[in-house]
């Protein structure tokens, strides 16, 4: 896929982001407006992001070959951290209009949605999503180790399969 479509989807996602994160001014009345008056004190801070609270327990029997609930639990961290795969997710990866719902059990990238497919989606991407118009870029478009891959990986697994 061409770089100028990574970067317009990237750019997409980073304005709606950041739109939800933005502050309306507050006038002396109360009420809030879209106009910032002359002398308006305006917070511009970006509040962090979501701690997304804590990742699923998944019984260690049920784990895939190589997994843990500690890379569930760091995977957790990446996902709403580092990853910023909560931007088009959602906070509790339960979807936005940019990206699916990665909780329901419903793969519509993946065949089966087992652990080495979405190893593989994460590292790779969506280049042409099926039913969502922004791609997925490799990695999220984060600078994730291979490690950090299969720890997000095994998170995104267990919101579906046992979590």
């Amino acid at each position: 896929m061409p770089t100028s479509k990574w970067f317009t989807a990237l750019a997409v996602a980073g304005v709606i982001a950041a739109s939800a994160c933005a502050p309306d001014a507050d006038t002396d009345d109360g009420m809030t407006d879209d106009i910032d008056a002359p002398g308006d004190v305006v917070d511009t801070a970006v509040p962090p992001p979501p701690t997304g609270g804590m990742a699923p327990r998944v019984d260690a029997s049920m784990l895939p070959e190589g997994v843990t609930q500690e890379m569930i639990d760091a995977g957790q961290q990446i996902f709403v951290q580092a990853g910023f795969c909560f931007t088009c997710h959602g906070e509790g990866a339960s979807g936005s209009q940019l990206a699916p719902d990665l909780t329901d059990g419903t793969w519509i990238n993946v065949e089966a949605g087992d652990y080495e497919e979405i190893v593989q989606l994460v590292t790779s991407g969506v280049p042409e999503p099926v039913e969502f118009e922004a791609p997925m870029p490799p990695r999220g478009g984060a600078q994730l180790t291979d490690e950090q891959v299969r720890q997000v990986a095994a998170y995104v697994w267990s919101l579906s399969h046992g979590g």
